[in-house]
C-alpha cells in the first residue's frame, strides 16, 4: 500500500501523473494525500486511486499516519507553503519503510539542509540537474562536476533526469550506474547509487 502526497492548487497534473504511475508499475493499493482543491478533480481522473483529502484546500497541510502504508512518495506538484514544509519534516521523520523524494519536497529539504539528516537509508531521490544543485547549495558547472559534488554530499540513491556522459563516471570507483530508461526525444533517465567515498 503506497502513499502518495501531492499537488497543490493549480498543480493537480503532477499529483495524476504520479498516482497513475503508480498505479500502472503493479502497486496493489495506491492512495493520494491531496489538497482540498482537487477532492473532485483527482478521483475523476484516476478513479483506481484512494484518497486522503486535505482540511486545506489548496495545500498539504496534514500527515496522516504512516503505519498502513509500505512506502511513501512525496512531493510532485505539493508547492512550498509552509504548511507543506511541516508535511514533509515530519514525514522524513516518521516514514520507516521506502520514501520517494521529489520535485517540491526536494526544493524544500533544500532551503532546509539539516533535513537531509533526516533522510533514510530507504529513500529515493528523484531530482533533476537544477533540484540537485538546489540541494547542493549552488550551481554545478557540468554533469561531471555535479556527480563528483553528490558523491561526497552524502550517500544515497539519485536518479537524475539527465543525459550524463558516460565517460565522466569513470573515475567514480564507488559510483554505480545503470541506465533504466532511454527514449527518442526525451533524456535518458540513470540511476546511480553513490557511496561516501571511505
Amino acid at each position: 500500500h503506497c502513499l502518495i502526497a501531492a499537488g497543490s492548487r493549480g498543480m493537480h497534473g503532477a499529483a495524476v501523473l504520479a498516482l497513475k504511475g503508480c498505479l500502472r508499475s503493479g502497486t496493489g493499493l495506491v492512495t493520494g494525500l491531496i489538497p482540498g482543491a482537487l477532492a473532485t478533480t483527482i478521483p475523476a481522473i484516476a478513479p483506481d486511486a484512494l484518497c486522503i483529502i486535505d482540511p486545506c484546500p489548496d495545500h498539504l497541510s496534514y500527515l496522516p499516519s504512516l503505519d498502513r502504508f509500505n512506502a511513501v512518495a512525496l512531493g510532485p506538484g505539493c508547492g512550498q507553503h509552509a504548511d507543506t514544509a511541516v508535511v514533509v519534516e515530519q514525514c522524513l521523520r516518521t516514514a520507516q519503510g521506502p520514501l520517494v523524494v521529489d520535485a517540491d519536497a526536494l526544493n524544500l529539504i533544500a532551503a532546509h539542509p539539516a533535513w537531509m539528516e533526516l533522510v533514510g537509508h530507504q529513500a529515493v531521490l528523484t531530482p533533476h540537474p537544477k533540484e540537485m544543485d538546489r540541494l547542493l547549495g549552488s550551481p554545478s558547472t557540468s554533469s561531471y562536476e555535479r556527480l563528483r559534488r553528490t558523491q561526497a554530499f552524502a550517500w544515497m540513491t539519485a536518479w537524475f533526469e539527465c543525459a550524463l556522459d558516460w565517460d565522466c563516471l569513470q573515475p567514480f570507483g564507488h559510483a554505480t550506474v545503470s541506465e533504466a530508461c532511454a527514449v527518442t526525444q526525451a533524456p535518458r533517465l540513470l540511476r546511480v547509487h553513490l557511496q561516501r567515498p571511505a
